[in-house]
């Protein structure tokens, strides 16, 4: 027997295991924990606006992302998409609405809007949905109700937006 393990001295490979085992357990905590989650493609790096809008996907017809652009006179345009989620073709017959206190808005229809099979269609292109009435008013919600020849009806509340520079494009005015 040597001298250091007589005094109690451990020889240097015996040292070194603890501090192997512990340089181990540390590589292998980074390894686990977060670093297959680093680069410039994750989620965290990408921009995201949350949508205004509301998204219905209870019916045969998805509404999605739908909300009303006012100018803040009264007079609006419906925004969003309705997806026909069928395999035949359907169509926007008509849409109701009424505001925060329930009295009814005026809406107007350019014309019944063709939902061809499994196909989206976006509403604010030819302001094919317009809407009229004191209580249009941007930072409360309205209920409509969506009609279609096929699917059964759709209702949901909707929330009310002033146009600014994001809905610039969006044609507002009286139905």
């Amino acid at each position: 027997m040597g001298i250091a393990t007589a005094l109690g001295s451990r020889p240097q490979s015996a040292r070194l295991r603890p501090l192997q085992v512990l340089a181990f357990v540390a590589a292998l905590c980074l390894t686990v924990t977060g670093c297959n989650g680093v680069g410039f493609n994750e989620q965290t790096n990408k921009f995201y606006q949350g949508a205004a809008g509301i998204t219905n996907r209870d019916g045969e017809v998805y509404a999605l992302n739908v909300l009303v652009v006012t100018d803040g006179k009264g007079n609006g345009t419906m925004v969003g998409t309705l997806l026909n989620t069928m395999s035949t073709a359907d169509s926007l017959q008509g849409v109701t609405a009424t505001d925060s206190n329930g009295k009814a808005l005026r809406t107007k229809l350019a014309s019944p809007v063709p939902l061809a099979p499994e196909q989206a269609v976006k509403l604010q292109t030819d302001a094919s949905v317009r809407l009229t009435g004191k209580g249009l008013v941007a930072g409360y919600f309205i209920h409509v109700t969506f009609t279609f020849t096929t699917a059964a009806p759709l209702s949901m509340s909707i929330p009310v937006l002033l146009q600014g520079t994001e809905y610039s494009s969006v044609p507002v005015g009286r139905t």
